[in-house]
């Protein structure tokens, strides 16, 4: 039988020691073969407590890139296979995982559902003027993931793995955040404070900030993560992108642009700007299409982690063609959108239009 190892990253500066002791105590279990815990940075009472329960601990040695802390993380495990998860995470049916051990060599990557909100997906006036109206109704973690050290994570900001040419089995477990949105607010605040504040963890306060309700004091601290910041980051991409949805939701659609344009110049993960400066290209219609095309074009394995710029934009492409009556490339998109799992209901709407 194939071995299977229990795979943790841990950012000490967002949990207590207790916290630590009561949430990963819960998710140990007898099924996995081997534990591995990547903390990102130091923390000796956190060390000690994961140790406790024979974890391996090692320290990232990059702390800025999310998938480069994963496949590193990764890369410590000795067993066959790898279940990775985070300290939130509350699972349905996890005593599945014993049976699942049984047949781990039947596939490469097994998925679990996971219900959650992602990070372009937040509810609220703000997010559905542009369309984004709810969690996505299906959408697949890839959870237990074949150690063959070929299969590794990308998005410097929300990680992924492309599941193109691997093999795949949807299992009957749920994912559920166990954390309410704002638990780490008072945590981040005054990390925010600290001049050695990374990119990362600024990021991640407003996202927290946004999530929480407090739409303009996220925007403050995303503007204050890109003031005079140039050259290529994905943090600074994705901040633009929460920008230029702020400016476009208050009707200030140059403000707006010009957000989306500068997210694009700091890097080309966040999709969302791309689809923003597409939908304020009122004057040049040609260069909006121009933007839907790049994001549909690079396929729905390559933007994992921002699914919904990938609906926004094959749904506004499907609607151009169906004003110019190419209706079998405006519904190819529709279905393309469905296979997202995301805004079923919305899309499902719009592929009636098209059929008639």
């Amino acid at each position: 039988m194939s071995t299977l190892g229990l795979n943790v990253v841990i950012d000490p500066v967002l949990y207590t020691p207790q916290q630590v002791t009561d949430r990963f105590g819960a998710i140990i279990g007898d099924v996995f073969d081997d534990i591995v815990v990547t903390l990102i940075s130091e923390d000796m009472p956190i060390r000690a407590i994961v140790e406790g329960f024979s974890a391996r601990v090692f320290i990232a040695t990059a702390t800025e890139n999310v998938s480069t802390i994963r496949n590193e993380s990764f890369s410590k495990s000795s067993t066959d296979y790898i279940f990775w998860r985070t300290l939130e995470d509350v699972f349905s049916n996890v005593g599945k995982l014993t049976e699942i051990k049984t047949r781990l060599d039947s596939v490469d990557v097994f998925l679990m559902r996971q219900e959650r909100n992602l990070s372009d997906d937040y509810p609220g006036d703000y997010f559905e003027c542009l369309g984004l109206y709810n969690a996505p109704q299906e959408v697949y973690s890839p959870r237990i993931i074949k150690n063959t050290g070929l299969i590794l994570w990308s998005g410097a900001v929300c990680e992924t793995i492309d599941l193109e040419g691997l093999t795949t089995s949807v299992e009957d477990i749920q994912i559920y955040d166990g954390v309410a949105f704002g638990t780490y607010l008072d945590l981040l605040r005054v990390e925010y404070q600290n001049p050695a504040c990374s990119n990362r963890l600024k990021f991640f306060y407003g996202k927290e900030l946004l999530e929480s309700g407090f739409v303009s004091e996220s925007t403050v601290v995303f503007k204050d993560m890109v003031r005079g910041c140039v050259g290529y980051d994905p943090y600074m991409s994705w901040a633009c992108s929460f920008i230029a949805k702020y400016y476009y939701a208050l009707g200030e659609i140059p403000l707006s642009r010009n957000s989306a344009i500068n997210g694009l110049n700091h890097g080309p993960e966040c999709c969302q700007n791309r689809v923003l400066f597409g939908m304020t290209c009122f004057e040049v219609p040609e260069d909006a299409i121009e933007q839907y095309k790049m994001v549909v074009g690079l396929g729905i394995t390559s933007v994992l982690y921002c699914r919904s710029a990938y609906v926004m934009a094959a749904c506004k492409l499907a609607n151009i063609y169906l004003a110019a009556g190419n209706r079998d490339d405006a519904l190819f998109l529709c279905d393309r959108a469905l296979s997202t799992g995301m805004h079923t209901e919305n899309v499902l709407e719009l592929r009636q239009r098209i059929i008639g």
